[in-house]
């Protein structure tokens, strides 16, 4: 493990990206990148984790560190070039950023030292000490993510939310596009020459799926039990105004003890809570749409071979709103 401090990040990452650039040991050496980047204004905040799905199985070692911390953590969906974390992305390399946010003293003469939040930071120092521990005796290069850094916010949500999968499932690709309102972009067409003379075609504007409007990313967080029965989706051609809509096949999702789950992109033993039915083994477990469910490492636990079965009961823990809940 290496510690190294580096300057001139407000002109351009000139440090990190000549560190990248003239290298004191081969860069395929370097498994992870972890950038701390102003941590003393925790307060009653949270902490941002910039990167966690740019390395496959980052997302529940992080988790796993914070369990004897319990700082609340907001996982950022996009990957932006505003720190020496990314230097190292850009040579396909997995990396992270830590970061308390910015504030109304930032570059401002009223940054003094006084205004620091101490003992939030010795949280995060602490929690950073168990995670380079974890780090230390995980057992395998985290393998970088392709496509990570074309995440966003928007992306990340389409997922949880299963409607990538859905319309993967029809053989449509397509991005967000936002805006007032909203709506999904066809970019792609598998199989296009097959396809009923109804199907949309690249470029066709995407604006309803399951009846349900997409004009803000928030509002399809109630779409799922809609892509289970019979979803559909109303398109507007690329060269015409006239609205069209046509049914899609369903797509399979994982559903085990009432909960119907999705894995997270960068993380496969990482779950997404979609839905919980009603009295359900899940539901009276207390778990929750928009849960996550993380395994602990020490029990080396599948959470869907948990979930048919949970014993022991915190071999599993979730995190809710950045919170780490555990089951008694």
């Amino acid at each position: 493990m290496l510690v190294v401090l580096w300057d001139a990040e407000e002109l351009g990452l000139l440090g990190s990206k000549h560190f990248v650039g003239d290298p004191v040991f081969p860069l395929e050496n370097i498994s992870l990148a972890v950038n701390v980047d102003m941590i003393g204004q925790l307060t009653d905040g949270t902490l941002e984790v910039h990167g966690s799905r740019t390395g496959m199985g980052l997302r529940s070692v992080i988790a796993n560190a914070n369990l004897d911390h319990r700082i609340p953590m907001e996982y950022k969906g996009k990957v932006v070039r505003n720190s020496d974390h990314y230097a190292f992305l850009e040579h396909k390399i997995p990396a992270l950023m830590f970061h308390t946010g910015l504030h109304d003293r930032y570059h401002r003469p009223a940054d003094d030292p006084d205004t620091l939040d101490y003992k939030g930071a010795t949280r995060i120092v602490q929690f950073l000490l168990d995670f380079a521990t974890a780090l230390d005796n995980h057992n395998s290069p985290f393998e970088f993510r392709d496509g990570s850094l074309q995440d966003d916010r928007a992306a990340i949500r389409l997922h949880e939310t299963g409607i990538t999968d859905l319309l993967d499932t029809n053989g449509i690709t397509a991005s967000y596009v936002p805006g007032k309102p909203s709506h999904l972009r066809v970019t792609n067409v598998r199989n296009s020459a097959s396809r009923p003379r109804n199907w949309p075609t690249s470029g066709a504007k995407i604006s309803t799926i399951c009846n349900i409007p997409i004009d803000d990313i928030n509002g399809l967080a109630g779409a799922f039990q809609s892509l289970l029965d019979s979803p559909s989706l109303t398109f507007i051609p690329k060269r015409s105004a006239m609205r069209k809509t046509i049914k899609l096949q369903p797509i399979e999702n994982i559903q085990i003890a009432g909960a119907h789950l999705i894995s997270d992109l960068g993380d496969p033993r990482v779950f997404y809570v979609q839905q919980v039915i009603k009295d359900s083994s899940s539901a009276r477990m207390g778990i929750s749409q928009g849960d996550t469910l993380i395994p602990r490492h020490t029990r080396n636990t599948d959470v869907l071979d948990w979930l048919a079965r949970p014993k022991p009961r915190n071999a599993v823990f979730v995190e809710r709103n950045g919170s780490i809940l555990l089951f008694k």
